[in-house]
């Protein structure tokens, strides 16, 4: 067939793309202009269609091509392609190297990968390299032998593992459906590799039974996404594939700690049909693992456990959604919403990346364009509470997720709108009932009318609307007529966008200024410092646990409690300390709850410096008579008025570390001087750590 070479590298680009590809991207790769692109995009069509092969257009998204393989693929060849793929993106390059080298049974040499991908042995090396990074997360190292070539050594499960992820990443989530299903769309290098693999019949008669699976699991309130969903079809294809060539070795424990009691019916079910359809008998080993398989692929709606069986992730969310708080600077832990969502989607990452999963984004450029600022934040604050633990960034995006979610439903109702009318207020009364029926975030503060205005801040509206010309910028208001016809309302819509971005680009400002600051202020910050490691240092050493017997009563705890402070130079009397407790009442003292503990706090100007320590009580007392409940242990903390931020900020840390943190509290039930010692000595260095 004759056609242009303009044409035919349009094409190719089209047809070897991964999914949709814009005419910005054709034309990048092509070094032409878009007009150019859009110029033979015709002739591309007529061409295609000769083929069945239709080119389909998304808005917003681009084209792709949608026709079965066999035209494709006699397309390809008639193109010169013969079979070999063009691979135009870096990226997806270097994951069909690795895919080839987990296909090779023994050594390759790198001049023939550069054949196969059509490229220089330069780049083939470079792509190596970077392959060499990624191995370490799945247990598989790169083999380099001198005269022989290069290959992979690992366990066949933890290269299977590699094999679904690289297909996931690379390979839109319903492509892979679609194509696990026999309904072929489009044209897709990396489904062809699977197929030249021989992976087809494989794939596709698991999904067949899975499809059952999926059903009855459905029915018994279990959700599966569809990224989940071919995770799995894969995974348990996989495992047959390594059953049937003798290969069962799981050095890795895929055991699951609590088994739902229908899910291991189901995987029962699952393991009877897959025995039946392959005439195979799985061993112990293959059932544990394809009950690891189902329960990271699937989760149950309103899992009300999830907080009793997460006691020890808890924890660990409070803490990463509180220092994404700090950084953001918008409060966001009163989002149950949030919570639950990143505590379960935290507890099956986990289980995923401590096996060597890992989820696929197929957005995940989308959020780290449109949430770059967040998407920095969250990245740092999971790895810092997290730090045995790698999330790769398509995890990372996720959580970017839950968390956009949740700015997004703050928004929700705050665009403030001002209206100003001419005369009567019939007409600006249609127009905000118009605007609050057809946006739900649109807030309509107020009415005036144009002589009120002038008594109005307008720097308490998001936005002013007035059926009239006004005496401000253009800019600074919109001219609507009283029934906001379509192309207005689209404009005050598109006003909203932007304003649900705001609080982003605010905590972008404040990343940048905070950044700022740190710069300017390095001497004030090491000076702090040193006031803060010289705190931390004085409170550990004089901290003490101090035996008290027969504590009688109250007065006899100020008398005891006087003699305790004058020894650490702090010279309050018994009296003071009295008044001090009458003026202050319950916020100076207060029992911890569920607990045997009592705390106590005293902050007087003529305190200099802060002081820790314990009365750990032989016998329980009622130290409190406001308080019903006897204690064994009281813990007093002594400490000035007058400080900076950064001070205030520690000792603030100081005390949730007391009232809060169950290890604490055990420790100091128990009463352990030189083990409280020792907690508050990690607790102190890990916070001047961050604050560094």
């Amino acid at each position: 067939m004759l056609m242009s070479n303009r044409v035919k590298d349009i094409i190719q680009i089209v047809l070897s793309s991964r999914g949709f590809v814009t005419m910005k991207d054709i034309a990048n790769k092509m070094n032409v202009s878009e007009r150019t692109v859009y110029r033979e995009i015709p002739e591309v069509t007529e061409v295609l269609r000769q083929y069945q092969i239709t080119l389909e257009t998304v808005s917003k998204k681009g084209i792709w091509a949608v026709g079965l393989p066999e035209p494709i693929q006699k397309l390809q060849t008639e193109l010169g392609e013969h079979k070999k793929l063009q691979v135009v993106d870096p990226k997806e390059r270097m994951y069909l190297v690795l895919l080839e080298l987990l296909h090779q049974d023994d050594f390759m040499k790198t001049e023939a990968l550069a054949i196969d991908m059509g490229t220089s042995l330069p780049t083939i090396r470079n792509d190596l390299k970077k392959i060499e990074k990624i191995l370490p997360e799945y247990n598989i190292k790169l083999i380099s032998k001198k005269g022989d070539g290069i290959c992979l050594s690992g366990e066949q499960v933890a290269r299977d593992h590699l094999m679904v992820n690289i297909i996931m990443k690379n390979t839109d989530v319903d492509v892979i459906v679609h194509w696990l299903a026999g309904n072929v769309r489009q044209f897709h290098p990396f489904m062809q590799k699977l197929d030249e693999y021989g992976y087809m019949d494989l794939f596709q008669t698991c999904e067949k039974i899975l499809r059952d699976i999926s059903h009855k699991l459905i029915q018994k309130n279990y959700q599966i996404l569809d990224q989940n969903y071919a995770e799995l079809v894969m995974l348990v294809s996989l495992l047959i594939r390594r059953h049937k060539i003798g290969n069962r070795k799981y050095s890795t424990d895929f055991t699951v700690e609590q088994v739902d009691k229908n899910q291991k019916k189901v995987v029962a079910a699952l393991i009877r049909m897959l025995e039946k359809k392959y005439s195979i008998s799985l061993d112990e080993a293959e059932k544990e693992y394809l009950l690891w398989v189902m329960d990271i692929s699937v989760g149950k709606r309103n899992n009300e456990n999830v907080f009793v069986k997460n006691f020890v992730l808890k924890p660990k969310i409070e803490e990463f959604v509180e220092l994404v708080e700090g950084r953001m600077g918008i409060t966001l832990s009163q989002d149950t919403k949030l919570m639950d969502g990143l505590l379960t989607h935290i507890d099956k990452a986990l289980v995923r990346t401590r096996s060597g999963m890992s989820i696929s984004n197929p957005i995940i450029r989308d959020i780290e364009k449109d949430y770059s600022q967040l998407f920095s934040i969250i990245k740092d604050t999971v790895r810092k509470v997290f730090p045995d633990d790698y999330f790769p960034d398509d995890e990372i995006g996720y959580l970017v997720l839950y968390f956009a979610v949740s700015l997004d439903n703050i928004t929700k109702k705050t665009f403030r709108v001002l209206v100003v009318c001419s005369s009567g207020m019939g007409s600006s009364k249609m127009l905000a009932s118009r605007l609050e029926r057809e946006i739900p975030e649109i807030y309509v503060r107020k009415i005036v009318s144009l002589v009120g205005l002038g008594e109005e801040d307008l720097n308490d509206y998001d936005l002013i609307l007035s059926t009239i010309p006004l005496y401000l910028k253009d800019r600074e208001y919109l001219k609507v007529s009283p029934l906001l016809n379509d192309n207005e309302l689209e404009i005050v819509k598109e006003k909203i966008r932007r304003h649900k971005h705001q609080t982003l680009r605010k905590i972008e400002e404040q990343e940048r200024k905070a950044a700022e600051l740190e710069s300017s202020n390095s001497i004030v910050s090491l000076k702090q410092l040193k006031q803060l490691t010289t705190w931390a240092v004085d409170l550990l050493a004089e901290f003490h646990v101090y035996e008290i017997n027969n504590l009688k009563d109250e007065n006899h705890l100020f008398s005891n409690l006087e003699h305790t402070i004058w020894e650490a130079g702090i010279f309050i009397g018994e009296q003071e300390i009295k008044n001090y407790v009458i003026r202050h009442g319950n916020e100076c003292r207060f029992t911890i709850p569920t607990t045997e503990i009592s705390y106590f706090e005293c902050y007087l100007k003529k305190i200099k410096k802060p002081l820790l320590f314990v009365y750990h009580l032989k016998e329980k007392r009622m130290v409190d008579p406001q308080e019903g409940d006897a204690v064994s242990n009281i813990i007093f903390f002594f400490y000035p008025t007058e400080m900076e931020e950064v001070q205030q900020m520690f000792l603030r840390y100081i005390t949730e570390l007391i009232i809060e943190d169950r290890d604490v509290m055990k420790l100091i039930e128990k009463g352990d001087e030189e083990e409280i010692r020792q907690c508050f000595g990690h607790r102190f260095r890990h916070y001047i750590g961050e604050s560094i």
